[in-house]
This record gives C-alpha cells, sequence and structure tokens, in this order.
C-alpha cells in the first residue's frame, strides 16, 4: 500500500495501475469514469491530499479497475467461444 500511496504522491497513479493491474492505458482512457478518476488525479496532483483521502480514492479506483477488467474478460472468452464457432460451422472448399 506505500507503494502505490507513494505513486498516487508523484502523480504516477495511472502508470502504476497500468503495472499492476496489467490493464493498457488505451483501455483506461476508453473507460470513461476510469478516464474521468484519472484526470482527477491529474488536477489534484499539485494541491496534495491526506493520505486518508488517496486510500480512499484508490479503493474507488481500484474497484473500477476490477470492474473493467472483469468486463474486458468476459469479451475475450466470448471472443474465442465466436472464433471456435466460427471455425467449425466453416464449410470446407472441396476445389472445383
Amino acid at each position: 500500500m506505500e507503494t502505490l500511496l507513494g505513486q498516487a504522491r508523484l502523480g504516477r497513479l495511472r502508470s502504476f495501475i497500468v503495472a499492476a493491474t496489467g490493464i493498457s492505458r488505451a483501455t483506461l482512457y476508453r473507460n470513461p469514469e476510469l478516464r474521468t478518476l484519472i484526470q482527477e488525479y491529474r488536477l489534484r496532483g499539485a494541491q496534495g491530499q491526506t493520505p486518508s483521502a488517496l486510500t480512499t480514492e484508490i479503493a474507488q479506483a481500484r474497484a473500477s479497475l476490477e470492474a473493467v477488467a472483469d468486463r474486458a474478460r468476459q469479451h475475450e472468452e466470448r471472443l474465442r467461444r465466436l472464433e471456435r464457432v466460427n471455425t467449425t460451422t466453416k464449410p470446407e472448399s472441396t476445389g472445383g
């Protein structure tokens, strides 16, 4: 937790989230809620916050990230299933 707070204090929360979760920056910016959180962190970077406030915000960001990660996993699984169906239903060419 201290590492996370240190990263947040230094304005590197986005980089920490990307490294810790494996979620790409593109995904962070595509999700409106996460993009808003990132922008808020940037604006507050110069103001400095208490560790308690940072801990609360980090917990909120983590919950949002977990929701995005779950949704991404669901999409990936759906794509895999569709690809399997697609490859098993393709007619073989008879060459004619």
